[in-house]
Order: C-alpha cells, then structure tokens, then sequence
C-alpha cells in the first residue's frame, strides 16, 4: 500500500514545476489518503525554534493553518523531537499525558486532537514539517506514520528540484540575454561521434545551417578560409592536447562568397579518465572590427605617409634657405 500511494504520488507531482502547487498536490494527496481534516507543510526558522506554514489543506469545518507557530508553545516534547528529527505522534491531544494545559490549549486553538508530525531534516538542521491533523482522536498506525515521513522526503525534494530547475531557468535566461547582448552563438561537437549541435547565431555566423548536426566538425571545416584552415586544424589538436579554453581566429566563407571574420572560443570536455570528450565554445563575428582596424590602419599608414612627405618637404625648404644665405654672402 505504501509502495503504491508513493508511486502515484510521485506521478501527481512530476509534471508540477512549483514549489507552492508541489506542497499543495502532496498535502492533498495525503489528506485524501489518509482521511484526516488538515495536512500541511510548514518551513522552520534558521534556529529551529519556530515553523511557518505555507501550505495548509483542510476539510469542511478544519480551519487551515497558517502564520507562525513556535515549537515550544506545543510542548518541550514535541519540540525536541522535531529538532532531533523523530516524528511526533498524538492519539488526543486534549489527554496527552506529557503536555501542560497551556500546552494542551496551543493545540485546542488549532482543533487539533489526533496529530502526526514529520521532520525533514537536512545536514543535522530541522528544515520542514509535514503535518496531518484531526479534529477528533486519531490513533495512526506505524504504517500511516511512516506514510507521512515518506511524503515528507519526497514533497522536499520534488520542491527542490523544482527549485533547481527554477534556477537553471533563470540562469539559461541570464545567459541567453548575455549572449544576445554580446551577438554571440554556441556551439557543441562531441569528439567521438563527430555530430554537433549550433544555436542560430553560431550558424549565421559561420554560414550554416542551425540545429543537431550529423558531422559539425567537416561542415564548419568546410567553411573555413582555405588560407585559415592549416592555422586553424593545428591551433585545435594544441588546444586538444593542452585542455582548457583555447581560442580559435578565422576567416570563414559564406555560400556566395562573403568573407567573414569569427572569433571563436574553444573549451575541453573530458569524460571520467580524463579523455576528452567533447567541445563546447561560442562564435563571434568580429568582422566589422577587423574592418575598422584594417581602416584605421590605412589611415595611420597614410598619415605617417603625409607626416614623412612634410618632413622631407621641410628639410629641402631648409637646405634652399641655407644655399640661398650662403650665395647672398659671397
């Protein structure tokens, strides 16, 4: 039964990219399961000391839980065993030997009876609370209980790995943007198969087609300048052999003819042995700089031209002045 509800719950919650609908879907299949009037998921403090819930399910007449709860307000024995991580386990709470009656009203107000509560707890720090509430005396069994602990860990790590994928998003965006900003495309070639795969910059650039590529490394070879590609081959097995990033600067010619300048960065790949495995890198078209240092370069040329003209100009206008002054004194 526990190895059943687990698998199903693990089918409600794969397709969920939410921390909140994760919670939410796993509380109320627990609910559901177990038949109980509150499930919930509440997230401790830094210190332990408090939770906070964020995600409350209930039934007709079950007020939900929210806000902030601390521990020690339902009894030194349930905040202990949280912060040990020991599920907390009440048949009544209304007669529970080990609880005070301030205690014992902490669980009144939230129309709690019949209680479990499950910790998660992650490197020796109490991080979450699963909790399934009743309003009426429930005495779960171990089988429910360890029910309840299992849907902790699981509804922990579905959320983090949402978390993860979140932030991976986010991080593909970021990087996205920069390369945008940059005008800059990938490019990836797996060095045993010989397929590869360009973005749609990367391609534009080198003048081929974007996607998953059967042989990337012959049709960007084929691109190349055939003044460049000698350079080119020798600076990639350098860069092989030594690992790392390593840059790579060409020319690459376009179908028609159009000439392009790529500057291209270059990054190893290795497997476990320390093989190489593939290449990752990025291409950028540099050819509007290259073409302004080209201008810029002429024009530096012509003005030293122009400079050395007007020297020699001068020192001849010196030499006639000087002969001039010397047949004017005889």
């Amino acid at each position: 039964m526990l190895q059943t509800f687990l698998m199903a719950l693990n089918d409600r919650l794969r397709p969920l990219t939410e921390p909140e609908a994760i919670r939410e879907e796993a509380a109320r299949a627990l609910r559901e399961h177990l038949g109980v009037d509150r499930v919930g998921y509440a997230e401790a403090e830094a210190d332990g000391r408090a939770v906070v819930a964020v995600c409350s399910l209930t039934g007709d007449g079950m007020p939900p839980l929210a806000g902030r709860f601390r521990l020690d307000d339902f009894g030194a024995e349930v905040a202990e065993a949280l912060r040990d991580g020991r599920s907390v386990l009440h048949a009544d709470a209304a007669t529970h030997a080990g609880l005070t009656e301030g205690e014992r009203a902490a669980f009144a107000a939230q129309r709690i009876r019949g209680a479990v509560c499950a910790p998660l707890h992650k490197g020796g720090r109490l991080l979450a609370v699963l909790f399934a509430h009743h309003r009426a005396p429930r005495a779960f069994t171990p089988v429910e209980v360890a029910l309840v602990e299992a849907v902790a860990e699981r509804t922990w790590d579905a959320v983090e790995r949402a978390r993860a994928e979140a932030a991976l998003r986010e991080g593909e965006a970021r990087l996205r943007l920069a390369l945008d900003v940059a005008d800059v495309g990938t490019w990836s070639w797996d060095l045993a198969t010989g397929g590869g795969e360009l973005d749609g910059r990367g391609a534009a650039i080198i003048g081929v087609p974007a996607g998953r590529l059967g042989d990337v490394a012959a049709m960007q070879l084929a691109t190349i300048h055939p003044d460049d590609l000698a350079a080119v081959q020798a600076a990639a097995q350098e860069g092989l052999a030594r690992g790392g990033t390593f840059p790579l600067d060409y020319r690459v010619v376009h179908p028609g003819g159009r000439v392009r300048h790529v500057a291209s960065r270059a990054h190893v790949v290795r497997d476990e042995a320390g093989r190489p495995q593939r290449l990752v890198g990025t291409n950028r078209d540099v050819s509007a700089a290259r073409e302004a240092a080209a201008v810029r370069e002429r024009l530096l040329r012509a003005l030293e031209a122009e400079r050395r003209r007007l020297e020699e100009a001068r020192e001849r206008a010196d030499r006639l002045q000087a002969l001039t002054a010397a047949l004017a004194a005889t």
